[in-house]
């Protein structure tokens, strides 16, 4: 005992460092020789007392005894109950510290592991309890929490077997795991609280909950006290916990019965009166506050199962019960976000049970006012359901009928995403749907019309009319597929709704003005005009117009003759006097509807009838619709011809307010108007600059050249020398206002126009707006990229000429574009490809190479005679070229710090003497080439320089002496340069390698491999495509296979895993490489890492599909097309790939998957490939010829399995088709012999119509 108090107080000398009191505690807790009794007890209580919240060692300390063999072989004797507790209450205190979390749920773990720690744990499960639920609290990062409630020792089953566990596991721990999914909402959480609750309260009690059900639904049955604990402690609880605790249920035991009377006595307990359908004792404690949210997650809970809707308890089934319960929800609740997502989880849930409550659910819906998202969610839910049963008229008709029965006074409002799902629903019904429909339609609007003065009416009758509106716009009655006695019933029915409308209109003048009403009467006029004048274009019916002198704007008794043309006056001037101004913008549209009538019916348009209605639009420009002012025949026959001034400002305005770049693409379409409209956009930008110093801006004097119209610009001389004098001063801009404007210019194609002064204005103009720019202080720096691209975007279109191509010009972009060498590239090449004079650009050029953005405009344009061959080199250029390099010469002759910035012209200068062979300045430039190659080898800068010029040195070996060794010092210089972008890399990887000794290549072959390894994997595989397509010797060709070999299998194969990862694309084209190149023999191991890439490439993933389909496709091409022999031999592996790829392609071009038009555009593109590789696999006739009918199989029993979107059925029949030309009469008969019974009448349909339209019968 002495020893140990010894031990004890040499630790508590506080006058020793702390590091040595632990190191010496450590050497006594691990020696066996030290004769201590519970030596592990004392120092565990003693490091616990001295561990603070930020000391990490004595931490570490704790959590390595913690998990000694010490501790771990510890028995009750050794440590007491009070030092334990001693330990836990340390631990707790320092729970409130978050940075040592982390580690303090470490040590929790090891002592809840601890076997001698459970036996107390045992006899105190409060504390147990207490002390987990506080570890859980505060882990804040969730990865930790999976970890910490995923361990199995977490909550052993000797402590869930315990007396009393489950009232404290429920007191305090099930809250606390309610606190975490509030804090953590990432459903990984959810899934593992949960596995964790089935653990400790459901796995072993199949038995208690059962016997528990019993007793309460039938006689008998023995009481146990978990699930009383658990419904007290969840009917005080929120929403959460139910759902937990019900989804751990239904994972736990998976009976539909169990759950179904989980189910009920969970509702019970939320209020819901359930004694009507069981008579027996249920929960007596009752929460009504949240029955709605926790209802919502138990359908949704319900939903992620397989319900037995007919399932029962005593008399009532599952469905009858959730019948019930969807009436008490809705007679107990006001409609909010709330209900409405309750709705949407029970639709999902069971769709048949809305049904049959249709009434209840619509009175409840169609009485809100709200527009929230989850409403509109709902209604389009019902239309779903109600159009797979083709039920769409009986929903309308009871939608009908609700708002009637409600006699309601406000507007009811349907939500357009319904309306335009309605418009879907219409388009695809049957021919007599759609008469029952309408009728239904007209039956209900005649009757409301009878009572259309009638206040309580009018929501009913706008109700009608907004329907019916709909179902105008969306019927397709005039295709020449629908039946004549279709289109007959529906001209009778179209005669009815002309007389229904003759009975509203003149009810309507009759009493007093109701805005409403007005609206939805003039829209049905407007819809039933549109159908009536489709009708008589494409269906040639008579169509009855009435034509009078009177030519006023509101005269429509032209179409709408079933009014007077003193009731449409009237109508006209009530609208004219109280109307909203939605009337007014639907008046206009009868207007003109008026008038596209009389020009699809009148053989001559009647002069007079067109002004007044131009007059009425051109009056209000500002108040009319947009989709009337963008109409294409308004735009076109009415706004332009008669454009004032002020109306472009307009239709500019309506753009920029509705983000329409679609309506701009119809004003750039008109030749009359896109001048005026480009002139308001460069004077909308110059605006935006502050008005203090906009006067002093290049854009300001640009305009002040300008007319109103760029279209009418004549000369720009003017202009051009408005930008000869450049102010030096600060500005500040409207970047909103700019960028909007901005964005609105790179929507005009300005580059395709053919007047050229138009694109020389506009270029002149962002070459200025660039330059007042950069004396802006910007928030946002991709405005100057915008504006620059403006400018590349016009330059080249290769437009541009000397007008505004000049010296002035060119400095401006040069020293003030951060893009300047685009810009002067295709601006040299304007002028050069046109022949007009560049030698005043180029003497700027030539004046400033001292500074680098003019040196590199230098070397564009040297770059730019590289297209040329020598001997047909025009003179002038020849002579620009040798002016630029005699001026280069004495700049790339230096040994200092600009050698690297110089290696590109040093290489183009070197290359012309070497050419003209001028011995004196070629001596001169050689003696500098080993300086330069010496800093290519060590420097990583200006890698195209770098490039170029060892392309040069290296075609020029022997004029540069070039040694062996040199060049060995090159090919490494290659391997690190590893660039993908500079075009003379591959040439100097294919010259390169036939001067690379065999043994070296072996040597950089090895080492190339070996750098695969690092972190740039996929930027060292460029150079493996460049050598591989390379020429290679018979001693490289088998090195460079066995390396290949090794390349494809250990590292990449093993690395295809990650599915955005880039390195599928790199593979393929390293395959296509050797695939393309002729001289390089392909090993059977090469051939069969195509097959498996194929495979390991192409997935079902709908994210990458497209892109791995066509990579895949690219090789079984490239194997068809450039290793026919070998292909041959491996026919069978092939054709399983192509069966591989026709699963995947109908796979993803199922019509269930409602892609949008784009992605089925996408699957269409691939289809198309697959169809022309079937017709490159159709070459190999003798191989194919007994296979082909398997792959007309395989394809049929696609279409029996899927429904295929059209576009991309065509390509895979005309693969049929392809197949059944190597296909006799054999193996037509094996074909009807064998195909299932859909296949076999498909079969006959396609086996005819290539008979018909396909089949070779060598008649001309």
């Amino acid at each position: 005992m002495s020893l140990s108090k010894d031990l004890l107080d040499l630790l508590e000398n506080k006058d020793e460092p702390l590091a040595k009191r632990l190191k010496l505690a450590d050497n006594a807790f691990k020696s066996v020789e030290l004769p201590l009794q519970r030596k592990e007890a004392h120092l565990l209580k003693w490091l616990s007392k001295i561990t603070k919240a930020d000391d990490d060692t004595s931490w570490t300390l704790l959590l390595n005894w913690l998990r000694s063999p010490q501790v771990h072989s510890l028995n009750r004797s050794d440590i007491t109950h009070e030092e334990l507790q001693y330990l836990l209450n340390v631990i707790t205190k320092r729970y409130k510290h978050e940075e040592r979390v982390p580690i303090i749920t470490d040590c929790v773990l090891e002592i809840v592991q601890n076997k001698t720690f459970q036996l107390f744990f045992k006899h105190d499960l409060l504390e147990y309890c207490k002390f987990v639920t506080g570890a859980i609290l505060k882990i804040k990062c969730p990865v930790q929490l999976h970890s910490f409630l995923s361990n199995k020792e977490l909550f052993h089953k000797h402590i869930i077997n315990s007396e009393n566990f489950y009232r404290h596991f429920l007191e305090h721990s099930l809250p606390a795991l309610g606190t975490i999914l509030l804090r953590f909402k990432d459903a990984e959480t959810f899934v593992i609280v949960s596995e964790l609750i089935d653990r400790c309260l459901f796995q072993r009690n199949l038995v208690v909950f059962t016997e528990y059900f019993r007793s309460v639904f039938e006689e008998g049955g023995v009481e146990h006290d978990l699930p009383k604990l658990l419904l007290q402690t969840l009917s005080g609880s929120d929403r959460r916990l139910y759902k937990l605790v019900f989804h751990s249920f239904c994972n736990s035991y998976n009976k539909f019965d169990l759950m179904y009377k989980f189910f009920v006595v969970l509702l019970q307990v939320l209020g819901f009166e359930v004694g009507r359908f069981f008579s027996s004792k249920l929960f007596e404690e009752r929460v009504f506050d949240k029955r709605v949210l926790v209802m919502t997650d138990l359908c949704e809970i319900l939903h992620e199962r397989n319900c037995d809707f007919s399932c029962r308890i005593k008399e009532t089934s599952f469905a009858d019960f959730l019948e019930y319960s969807l009436s008490d929800v809705l007679n107990s609740v006001e409609p909010c976000p709330d209900s409405y997502e309750f709705l949407n989880k029970f639709i999902a849930l069971h769709p048949l049970v809305v049904k049959t409550r249709l009434d209840e659910v619509l009175g409840f819906v169609l009485k809100d006012k709200c527009n929230a998202p989850q409403r509109e969610k709902f209604l389009l839910s019902l239309f779903e359901v109600f159009a797979k049963l083709h039920r769409i008229t009986n929903l309308i008709s009871a939608m009908v009928n609700t708002v009637e029965k409600e006699k309601a006074v406000d507007s009811v409002d349907v939500p357009l995403g319904v309306l335009t799902y309605f418009t879907q629903c219409v388009t695809t019904m049957a021919s007599w749907q759609i008469l029952e429909l309408y009728k239904a339609f007209l039956v209900q609007l005649d009757e409301a019309v009878i009572n259309v003065g009638n206040e309580d009416n009018s929501a009913y009758v706008e109700f009608i009319c907004v329907l019916l509106c709909q179902f105008l716009m969306s019927v397709r009655i005039a295709e020449h597929t629908v039946p004549t006695t279709i289109v007959e019933s529906f001209e009778k029915n179209m005669i009815q709704l002309k007389d229904i409308l003759r009975k509203f209109g003149t009810a309507l003048v009759c009493l007093e003005h109701n805005p409403r009403l007005m609206q939805a009467y003039l829209n049905l006029c407007l819809k039933w005009g549109d159908v009536q004048i489709t009708l008589a274009y494409y269906e040639n019916t008579s169509v009855e117009t009435l034509l009078d002198n009177d030519y006023s704007a509101t005269n429509l008794t032209y179409l709408h003759s079933y009014l007077t043309r003193e009731q449409w006056r009237l109508i006209s001037q009530r609208i004219a006097n109280f109307g909203e101004k939605r009337c007014k913008q639907i008046m206009q549209s009868l207007c003109v509807q008026k008038l596209k009538a009389m020009r699809l019916f009148e053989k001559t348009m009647i002069a007079d009838v067109v002004p007044p209605v131009v007059a009425n639009i051109l009056a209000s420009l500002d108040d009319q619709n947009e989709d009337l002012i963008f109409n294409q025949f308004v735009l076109q026959n009415l706004i332009i011809p008669n454009c004032q001034e002020g109306t472009v400002r307009i239709l500019v305005k309506n753009i920029v307010a509705n983000n329409g770049v679609d309506r701009l693409q119809q004003l750039v379409q008109n030749p009359n108007v896109i001048g005026r409209v480009l002139y308001e956009f460069l004077y909308r930008l110059n605006k935006a600059f502050g008005k203090r110093n906009r006067e002093r801006t290049l854009t300001s004097k640009i305009l002040k050249n300008l007319t109103d119209n760029l279209v009418e610009v004549s000369d720009l001389i003017t202009v051009k020398e408005s930008l000869k004098n450049e102010n030096d001063f600060n500005c500040t801009v409207n970047e909103t206002e700019l960028n909007t404007y901005l964005d609105l210019m790179r929507s005009v194609p300005v580059a395709q126009f053919e007047n050229r002064l138009v694109v020389e204005t506009v270029f002149l103009y962002m070459v200025a707006l660039r330059v007042d720019l950069k004396k802006c202080v910007l928030q946002d720096s991709t405005t100057l990229g915008i504006c620059e691209n403006l400018a590349i975007g016009i330059a080249q279109s290769l437009k541009l000429s000397n007008n505004v191509v000049t010296p002035t010009i060119i400095e401006l972009i040069v020293e003030n574009f951060e893009k300047y060498d685009e810009v002067f590239n295709f601006c040299m090449q304007s002028l050069l490809r046109e022949k007009l004079f560049f030698g005043d650009v180029l003497g700027v050029i030539v004046q400033n190479l001292n500074q680098d953005r003019f040196m590199h405009c230098a070397i564009i344009f040297l770059d730019y005679l590289e297209r040329f061959k020598n001997s047909k080199l025009p003179d002038d250029l020849r002579r620009y070229r040798e002016e630029i390099c005699q001026k280069l010469f004495s700049f790339v002759q230096t040994k200092n710090e600009r050698m690297e910035k110089l290696t590109e012209a040093f290489a183009f200068v070197l290359k012309l003497y070497l050419i003209k062979n001028n011995e004196a300045p070629s001596q001169e430039l050689l003696s500098y080439v080993d300086e330069y190659i010496d800093m290519i080898i060590t420097s990583d800068g200006h890698i195209k320089g770098a490039v170029l010029f060892l392309l040069v040195v290296i075609k020029n070996k022997v004029k540069c002496r070039i040694t062996d060794a040199t060049v060995i010092q090159i090919w490494n210089c290659i391997h690190r340069l590893q660039t993908n972008e500079e075009r003379h890399f591959d040439k100097l990887v294919a010259l390169t390698l036939q001067y690379v000794p065999d043994d070296h290549f072996n040597l950089s072959s090895s080492k190339l491999l070996t750098a695969t390894e690092t972190d740039g994997f996929e930027k060292h595989l460029h150079l493996w495509i460049l050598i591989s397509s390379s020429n290679l010797t018979s001693a490289q060709t088998k090195t460079w296979q066995t390396t290949l070999d090794l390349l494809l299998y250990q590292k990449i194969f093993p690395r295809l895993k990650l599915k955005h990862d880039t390195l599928p694309e790199s593979l393929v084209q390293l395959q296509l490489a050797f695939l393309q190149n002729a001289k390089l023999p392909l090993s059977a191991s090469l051939l069969e890492s195509v097959l498996l890439t194929v495979s390991l490439v192409a997935t079902n993933d709908r994210e990458t599909f497209v892109k791995r389909f066509n990579l895949s496709i690219s090789l079984l091409e490239s194997l068809i097309k450039n290793r026919k022999t070998l292909t041959v031999d491996y026919l069978p592996t092939y054709l399983q790939r192509y069966r591989t790829l026709l699963n995947h392609l109908c796979t993803n071009s199922n019509s269930d998957l409602k892609l949008s038009l784009d992605d089925i555009e996408q699957v269409s593109h691939c289809a198309h490939k697959f169809e022309k590789l079937t017709k490159s696999l159709v070459s190999y006739d003798r191989a194919l010829m007994r296979i082909s009918p398997n792959l007309i199989a395989d394809i049929l029993k696609q279409f029996e399995r899927l429904t295929i979107y059209p576009n991309v059925k065509v390509h895979l029949n005309n693969c049929l088709y392809q197949l059944l030309a190597l296909c006799d009469e054999h193996s037509v008969a094996y074909l009807k012999r064998v195909l299932s019974t859909a296949s076999t009448e498909m079969f006959k349909v396609v086996y005819e119509n290539y008979n018909k339209y396909y089949k070779f019968t060598g008649k001309v």
